[in-house]
């Protein structure tokens, strides 16, 4: 189990092992971390550090913290709402400022391979 522990200007991400009842931290960094989702051993999450907000994660079998898609400042770009399943990140994208242009992206979690983007309008 995870969840996003904090407020909107700083929040963080925990994991709760159900077999053995600890609770740890997943990701504890400067900035907001929110919207966590976890299968199997990889968890992925939204960080927000002004101005950008990327897609990371972390495996819990390995100790591996990874970037699934990094955003900067030229890209002018929004990252949120991260799902993963089965090998496969997808998360919701669209340029900040616009508020009908959300987007699909995804990712291949051990190939490093992007997937088609997908168009839709909320």
């Amino acid at each position: 189990m995870v969840w996003a522990d904090g407020d909107l200007s700083s929040s963080d991400i925990y994991g709760y092992n159900i077999a053995t009842g600890e609770v740890f931290s997943i990701c504890t960094d400067t900035g907001s971390q929110w919207a966590p989702a976890i299968d199997g051993s990889i968890v992925v999450w939204t960080t927000q550090t002004d101005p950008t907000a990327n897609i990371d994660g972390y495996d819990l079998s390995s100790g591996e913290r990874f970037t699934v898609m990094a955003d900067t400042p030229a890209d002018y770009r929004a990252y949120d709402n991260p799902a993963v399943s089965s090998g496969v990140i997808v998360w919701d994208t669209k340029k900040r400022g616009v508020t009908s242009d959300w987007n699909i992206q995804g990712r291949y979690l051990h190939f490093y391979t992007y997937l088609p983007l997908i168009a839709r309008n909320r």
